[in-house]
Formats: C-alpha cells, sequence, structure tokens
C-alpha cells in the first residue's frame, strides 16, 4: 500500500517546489524584460544611444522572450519534473550571466551601467532557489558576484580602480547579505514546509488506524478514475466491512473495538500492492482503490483478504472476526467515481443479506 508519509506528499511537496521555481523562473524573464528596457532608456537619457547599444539590447530582449515562450509552451512537460526546471533555471542564470558580462565589457568594462543586472541576479536568487539546498544558493551568489570582476579581468587591464572597486564592494556586500538572508529565509521556509506537511497529513489520515480518510479517498478515487479514462485502463475498488463489530464492541468493548480495526488495517495493508490505497471510509467499512485491476483479479484480493481476516487470532469474542466484501470494476460497472462507489457498496449489501463472510461484485449493471 501507498506510504502517507512519503508517497502522498512527497508528491504534494514537489508539485509545490515545481510550482513555485517555475513562477519565479517566469517573473525573472520578465523582470529582466522590463530591466533591460529600462536600461536602455537610461542609456538614451545619459549616454545617448549607439548601434552597438540598440543591437545588445535587441539581442538580449530575444533572447530573454524566446526563454519566457519557452516556459509558458511547455509549461505542462516542465511542471511535471522539478529536476529539469532546476536544469533550466541553472543554465538560465549560466548563459545570462554570459551575456550580461559581454554587455559590461561592451559598454565601458567597470563603467557600465549595465552593472545593475548582476545586481538583479543577486538579488532574485534567494527567492528563486527558496526550495533548494542553502549550499547551492550560496554558489550561485558567489558565482554572480565574481562573474563581474572576472570578464573585466578577462578583457584586458583595469582603468578606473576606484569605480571598479566600489562596484565589486558592493557586489560583494550584497551577496553576503542574500547569503545570509537566505540561511535564514530556508530554515523559516523548512519549517514552514515541515507544519504544512504535517497538516496535510492529518487532513488526510484517520488517526486510529493510520489509513487514508474518507475525504482522501473520495479525491483519490476521483483521480484514479480520470487516469483510468484517460488511459482507457480498468480499475477496480473494494467496499469491505467487519462482520458482528457492534457486537463485539457490545460484549468486548470500545477498546478492544479499537484494536480489532488496527489489527484489521494492517492485514488489508499486508495483502495490497503498493499502488494500492487503502482507506477507512468509516466505522467499521474500508475502501480499497486498485489502479489497473480487473474486476476478477479485485475478487482476487478480496478472498485473499477475506481468509486472512478468518484467520486472525483472537480470544475475547464468542465468535470468528469475519469480514463481508463487495467489488466493483470501471468502466464496466460504473460511469463515474461516485456511480462505481455505490455499486461497490451495493455488492457488499448484497454479500452480507447472503450470509455475511464473502465476497461479491455487482451484477447486471451496466452489462
Amino acid at each position: 500500500m501507498k506510504n502517507i508519509s512519503s508517497s502522498k506528499i512527497d508528491s504534494f511537496n514537489e508539485e509545490t517546489k515545481t510550482l513555485t521555481l517555475w513562477i519565479f523562473e517566469l517573473t525573472k524573464s520578465l523582470i529582466r524584460f522590463s530591466l533591460i528596457i529600462l536600461l536602455g532608456w537610461l542609456i538614451s537619457v545619459y549616454n545617448s544611444f549607439s548601434k552597438v547599444s540598440i543591437a545588445i539590447i535587441i539581442t538580449l530582449s530575444t533572447i530573454n522572450a524566446i526563454y519566457t515562450v519557452f516556459l509558458l509552451l511547455l509549461r505542462k512537460k516542465i511542471m511535471k519534473n522539478f529536476r529539469l526546471l532546476k536544469v533550466l533555471h541553472h543554465f538560465s542564470i549560466t548563459v545570462y550571466l554570459v551575456i550580461f558580462s559581454m554587455i559590461v565589457i561592451i559598454t565601458g568594462k567597470e563603467k557600465s551601467d549595465y552593472f545593475l543586472l548582476f545586481v538583479l541576479y543577486l538579488t532574485v536568487i534567494p527567492l528563486a532557489q527558496l526550495d533548494f539546498p542553502f549550499e547551492e544558493t550560496a554558489f550561485s551568489e558567489i558565482l554572480i558576484s565574481a562573474a563581474f570582476p572576472v570578464s573585466i579581468l578577462f578583457s584586458g587591464p583595469i582603468q578606473e580602480t576606484r569605480i571598479f572597486i566600489t562596484k565589486m564592494t558592493f557586489l560583494v556586500a550584497i551577496a553576503v547579505a542574500n547569503i545570509a538572508f537566505s540561511w535564514v529565509l530556508k530554515r523559516k521556509h523548512n519549517l514552514l514546509l515541515d507544519t504544512s506537511h504535517k497538516l496535510h497529513l492529518t487532513s488526510i489520515t484517520d488517526p486510529l488506524t493510520q489509513l487514508y480518510n474518507r475525504r482522501f479517498l473520495q479525491d483519490e478515487l476521483n483521480r484514479e478514475v480520470i487516469r483510468s479514462k484517460a488511459s482507457g485502463s480498468i480499475m477496480s475498488i473494494i467496499v469491505c466491512d467487519i462482520d458482528n463489530f457492534k457486537s463485539f464492541n457490545d460484549e468486548c468493548g470500545h477498546i478492544e473495538g479499537d484494536n480489532l480495526l488496527i489489527k484489521i488495517s494492517e492485514a488489508i495493508k499486508s495483502e495490497v500492492r503498493q499502488i494500492d490505497t487503502v482507506a477507512r471510509f468509516g466505522g467499521e467499512e474500508f475502501v480499497i482503490i486498485l489502479p489497473a485491476t480487473t474486476r476478477k483479479e479485485a475478487m482476487v484480493v478480496a478472498e485473499r483478504i477475506r481468509k486472512k481476516i478468518e484467520f486472525l487470532p483472537q480470544e475475547k469474542f464468542r465468535k470468528k472476526i469475519t469480514m463481508t466484501f463487495g467489488v466493483a470494476s470501471f468502466p464496466k460497472d460504473a460511469r463515474d467515481d461516485i456511480e462505481l462507489l455505490r455499486r461497490a457498496d451495493r455488492a457488499l449489501l448484497e454479500a452480507k443479506l447472503a450470509g455475511k463472510n464473502r465476497v461479491e461484485t455487482c451484477r447486471g449493471m451496466l452489462g
């Protein structure tokens, strides 16, 4: 069975991280474009346009526009892979550092107004890399602050030492401040994620059995039916109920009843696959979602669980502990998730009426 604390929550966190980074990448592209326009205006005001400046601004705007369109057009594919988006993020940093270094060299080296591009990157990185390890963010800050002096030294001797030292001091100060800010921000962010993780886990978990709860079950069943429709595959569900549970509680007490629910939950989990979902539907009733499983295969699973429950060791109840099962499949037995659950529940009722401790499937529903 799927592990509540890892499979679903990790998927939830991965989606959140990917969405956050995608939004930041898109925002960075828009900010870069805005800053390019601003710097072009500043050059026109203070230095007047030259052919080189115009060419640089057009080239930079074009590259940025292509990257932005790429993020938008491939959004669905990118959003499914945080590592891919992370690679694109680092690629974006590397490419633009090279471009910005070339711009600085062409437009006056240490005297260039395009020095502000490096300042922009230093400021944005701690937020853009919120879900990255602290070491990666610190390295990015060092890389960006180092790109400016390296590009100038690579192009020849420094002509204005005082301006160069002033700008370098400014860059280093911002980098150090951002690294410290990033360290604090990531600690707070991780604490928030941990709290969010626990709250989300609590909201989808049955506190007694540690299975998924009814709320999560309904959402997951809907998702599985949608996936089944999209892929053209068959899926099944099992609805099962502990026989004579009220009598057990009356005779043995509610604490023993809770212990029995826990034992049965563990027994069910031990008989299903990692991809299956087991939930406590309410009281003594459980539901199992079986992706890529036919009705016949689901009945085999239900029968295996039934036999295991039948031989559970117990000494306090005068009757044998048994369970009854109802099975239904999509799309053979139902048109949607709500109808599928109702069909399986109806099959469970028919099994109860037929004598309990048995597996029944819905018959004559949709042909």
